[in-house]
């Protein structure tokens, strides 16, 4: 998703993926940050909607 939304210019979209992506990242010593995650999942979710906006906005 965040490699087609960069070719498009959604880099609001492309960021909120990868800070999603990071905040799930995990190494052996680490638990998952759940605050983190929600947070991260939250803009993602903001971002997506605002993308299937604007994309609906202009058919193909």
């Amino acid at each position: 998703m965040k490699g087609a939304a960069f070719v498009i210019g959604a880099t609001s979209f492309s960021n909120a993926c990868l800070d999603l992506q990071h905040a799930c990242a995990i190494t052996p010593e680490q638990s998952y940050d759940t605050a983190a995650i929600r947070i991260a999942y939250a803009r993602f979710h903001t971002e997506a909607t605002a993308l299937d906006t604007a994309l609906e906005q202009h058919p193909a």
